[in-house]
């Protein structure tokens, strides 16, 4: 995890990509995915050092974003039958955490470099591409559920 933790901080894809080529198992197998795991608080945070405005203001809008950041992962690793979760995961995350939503949409490319990143260091060279793929398809299902199709002023204002 520490190995991961130095990464988020450079976004460093030529080092994540090598970091764990030795492991013979899928790591991101083995890796714990749920809000408190250490997996998604060091994706917290590193969405935190990337957008500081992502900073929960209550526990309730903390453990909105980190369940949806647990789904989205999962979505991102290709595991499709979390789709109904991830789906659940953003209404929540829309409900309880609203600022959450709208300013990781607005930031989504600083969002996605800092989640890219881990996916492509936990993922098995043969998979990334794919993993990737996952990744933006997750993130365009998200800004598609946040971002105002009506009324602009209310995203902006809340």
């Amino acid at each position: 995890m520490r190995a991961l933790t130095h990464l988020v901080v450079t976004r460093d894809l030529s080092v994540g990509c090598d970091l764990f080529a030795l492991e013979q198992r899928e790591l991101s197998a083995a890796l714990r995915c749920g809000p408190e795991s250490e997996l998604t608080g060091l994706i917290y945070d590193g969405l935190l050092t990337a957008v500081p405005m992502l900073r929960a203001e209550s526990h309730v809008e903390e453990h909105a974003s980190r369940m949806f950041l647990c789904a989205l992962i999962a979505s991102g690793l290709g595991h499709t039958r979390e789709s109904d979760r991830f789906e659940n995961a953003i209404a929540a995350l829309k409900t309880n955490a609203p600022s959450f939503a709208q300013y990781f949409v607005h930031f989504a490319e600083e969002a996605r470099a800092v989640i890219h990143t881990v996916l492509q260091a936990i993922t098995q060279p043969n998979a990334r591409a794919k993993a990737e793929y996952h990744l933006d398809a997750a993130l365009l299902a998200v800004a598609e559920q946040v971002w105002p199709r009506d009324n602009f002023r209310q995203f902006l204002v809340g």
